[in-house]
């Protein structure tokens, strides 16, 4: 694997406009309903009610996979070799490999009221 010799972050930053450099900087790092929740990563299985960074969007938690999640989470981090997405009980992965294995870019289209 290579590994960026740059300061990728910083060029990319310079690189934005500033409107949506400041969109993007508003944004939360999770997006929950009463149905599912949306991360990064997903969460740690063993503490499902955390909402930290470091749960959510840092670490990796592929017990995931494997343990009864009590809300259905939604989430990327997890490469799906088969270039296809992951839909499990409770884990939907959308991390088909885009920008790394060739494989395309997936969304979920979601219908939900906000009350």
């Amino acid at each position: 694997m290579n590994k960026a010799t740059r300061d990728v972050r910083a060029e990319l930053i310079a690189s934005l406009a500033r409107p949506h450099f400041e969109f993007l900087s508003r944004c939360e790092s999770y997006f929950e309903t009463n149905d599912f929740v949306a991360s990064h990563s997903g969460g740690n299985p063993l503490c499902p009610e955390s909402r930290e960074l470091a749960e959510i969007v840092l670490a990796g938690h592929t017990s995931l996979f494997h343990e009864a999640v009590k809300l259905l989470v939604v989430c990327g981090h997890y490469l799906q070799a088969t270039q296809a997405p992951f839909v499990g009980g409770s884990v939907i992965c959308l991390n088909t490999g885009c920008g790394t294995i060739g494989g395309p870019a997936k969304a979920l289209l979601c219908f939900f009221s906000l009350r």
